[in-house]
């Protein structure tokens, strides 16, 4: 193994650096995506349960299924695995940002607004703070779930590290599986590690600490 990562060591930061790209990308892409869509449904109460139930029946679609379907639409390669990472993301997210705002204490909200807050003042310095900490949990669980779409994402031509992972399975490379399942892992473990300290961050100011 090390003496393929010597002699392909390019080849593979190359993958690993496409791989975070698309993950990055996905994420932010569905994140602005969710944090419009839930500013939308609060303006309109209606949409709620329209929004999630939605989302529910597009989460339980199996990711093959998804990549398969944009294959016609959007093509081989990265534009259909960004566009079926997206759409997952944006179920976690939606849902984990709505909870994070329904979990602000409606009583702390009023009390900033009868001390003569603005709408906006006392979403930006009440709400969402409030809100952020299950915000931060609904972020780790894309990026940890995007690692992995990423990866099945290889099988429609989009490259990362589920290229080498495949690549390595039908040739029977076991130093490319074993570097692929490796560089997954930690990419998986680096992200959680990395959001949960936010995490805790968050919670400690939100009460306050």
């Amino acid at each position: 193994m090390i003496d393929y990562l010597q002699k392909h060591g390019d080849k593979v930061a190359a993958l690993l650096t496409e791989h975070l790209q698309i993950v990055f990308f996905s994420v932010a892409l569905a994140f602005a995506l969710a944090m419009s869509l839930v500013i939308l449904i609060y303006r309109f109460k209606f949409l709620y349960p329209i929004v999630i139930n939605f989302f529910n029946i597009c989460f339980s679609v199996p990711s093959l299924v998804l990549f398969t379907f944009l294959v016609p639409i959007s093509g081989l390669g990265i534009k259909s695995a960004v566009i079926a990472t997206v759409v997952y993301n944006l179920c976690v997210l939606t849902k984990n940002i709505l909870a994070g705002f329904d979990s602000v204490d409606r009583a702390i909200v009023e009390a900033a607004r009868g001390m003569g807050m603005t709408r906006k003042q006392t979403f930006l310095a009440v709400e969402f703070p409030l809100a952020l900490p299950i915000i931060i949990t609904g972020v780790k669980l894309a990026f940890i779930m995007s690692v992995s779409l990423v990866v099945l994402a290889a099988t429609i031509g989009a490259g990362g590290m589920g290229a080498l992972l495949f690549d390595g399975m039908r040739t029977k490379n076991w130093n490319k599986v074993i570097i692929g399942v490796i560089a997954v892992t930690v990419m998986v473990f680096i992200f959680n590690f990395i959001f949960s300290i936010f995490e805790k961050i968050a919670q400690k100011r939100a009460a306050g600490a």
